[in-house]
């Protein structure tokens, strides 16, 4: 097959579905509604007869053989199914989900479906989320025709679709397909992208922009060139999708499963993968910058530039013990470039200064101050208590409650006399 260097042919942070109240359900907002089904070894059994019933219900792409390699097998199934690959030297690990799949020989198939419907429907996995139903019913029929549990695999929704065909085939493969100019020809003797390591970082970027939302937070600008001492500091939805797309060989022993490695071009490359409500960010605000991420330089989602600037001051002042150089240029550039008229430089000599200029953007945009999950993550506490904090409510309570029962237990004289000094001391 000739390789051809294809665009994004789907961004997941677009996908939004519309509510149909005459039928009671929910439609994507996409041109085609794809899916994909794997039927594993011990299902191939009763293939022909899946196949007659997807061809009476669906319109069928593509249906191909897939073989995945012996030593890639667990980490392939690991990875599909969404579950940590921890960190070891050797890369050697065990796992159950390969035992569902069997040898790593199964039948490949790609279907539209010309009338989607969706539903809340619950998982597998007890996720309950917008489903396809017409698909869910068709995996429980044919599950059933298998006398082994959990033989037939399916997509749910759009994301999953291209999570897992963008994996199992390639982008340019599965571009292809869709657009109606490849036809499969022959076994597939393929593991999931990346298996063996990046190739490039364009690789594992075409294959991310495609499957989970994610942005870089900072440091991107030399991409796709890999500098000796890069690492990866990104913010996304689910850090374990973004684990299981990207390979990365997570830190789960030392109870950091965000933090780990992946490898490129045999080159090792840290990555911190912050996700939402983890305290990295006010959740709002990684919602925010997720929801309004760009693609650079059509390789790689990043901040926009005024969300890129504030993060990176917050991360500056709030999460170093001291400002780093290339910081301060950096920063100087992005103000420049957002219209930023308040900034000069010499704010970060001072960081009450640099600090209150934070702390009214978060106050205009109704963030907050939140301790990180990742104990690893410094706190510069000079200028974290300038910042809006987010026990606010929780202590106005508290302090509501004390008043009230003071009422009752002190004298009258004694509580007038308090506030007094309360006022000179606010004043």
């Amino acid at each position: 097959m000739k390789k051809e260097r294809r665009g994004v042919i789907f961004n997941p942070g677009q996908l939004r579905f519309t509510h149909v109240a005459q039928k009671d359900v929910y439609v994507p907002n996409l041109d085609r509604d794809l899916h994909c089904f794997a039927v594993w070894e011990d299902g191939l059994c009763v293939y022909d007869r899946i196949a007659e019933h997807m061809d009476a219900h669906f319109k069928v792409l593509c249906s191909m053989e897939v073989q995945w390699s012996e030593p890639c097998l667990v980490q392939n199934a690991r990875r599909l199914y969404q579950h940590y690959i921890p960190y070891t030297g050797n890369r050697a690990f065990h796992g159950m989900h390969h035992e569902k799949i069997g040898s790593g020989r199964f039948r490949f198939i790609i279907l539209e479906d010309p009338d989607p419907q969706y539903r809340y429907e619950q998982t597998t996995s007890g996720f309950v989320e917008l489903t396809n139903t017409n698909i869910l019913q068709a995996k429980n029929l044919y599950r059933s025709w298998v006398p082994l549990a959990f033989r037939v695999h399916s997509s749910g929704n759009p994301r999953e679709f291209y999570m897992h065909a963008a994996l199992i085939l390639g982008l340019d493969r599965l571009a292809a397909i869709l657009d109606g100019s490849y036809s499969p020809d022959g076994v597939l003797y393929k593991d999931l992208e990346g298996a063996a390591g990046w190739k490039s970082l364009d690789d594992l970027f075409r294959v991310l922009n495609v499957s989970v939302e994610y942005l870089l937070l900072r440091n991107y600008e030399e991409l796709p060139q890999v500098p000796s001492d890069m690492d990866l500091d990104v913010l996304c939805r689910n850090y374990q999708s973004f684990a299981s797309v990207a390979n990365v060989r997570q830190y789960v022993e030392q109870g950091q499963p965000y933090r780990g490695l992946l490898n490129v071009r045999d080159q090792d490359i840290s990555v911190d993968m912050r996700y939402v409500s983890d305290g990295y960010y006010d959740s709002s605000w990684q919602c925010h910058m997720l929801s309004n991420r760009i693609l650079h330089k059509n390789f790689v989602y990043v901040c926009k530039e005024d969300d890129y600037f504030f993060s990176l001051l917050y991360h500056a002042l709030v999460q170093k013990s001291s400002v780093k150089p290339e910081y301060v240029e950096r920063l100087t550039y992005l103000a420049g470039r957002i219209g930023l008229r308040l900034w000069q430089p010499e704010r970060l000599n001072t960081p009450d200064s640099a600090g209150l200029l934070l702390a009214g953007f978060m106050k205009g945009h109704d963030y907050v101050f939140c301790k990180p999950i990742d104990p690893g993550v410094y706190e510069n506490k000079a200028v974290s208590q300038l910042l809006p904090q987010g026990n606010v409510l929780r202590h106005s309570i508290l302090r509501a409650r004390v008043k009230r029962i003071l009422k009752f237990v002190l004298p009258a004289p004694i509580r007038a006399r308090l506030n007094v000094i309360r006022y000179k001391w606010l004043r």
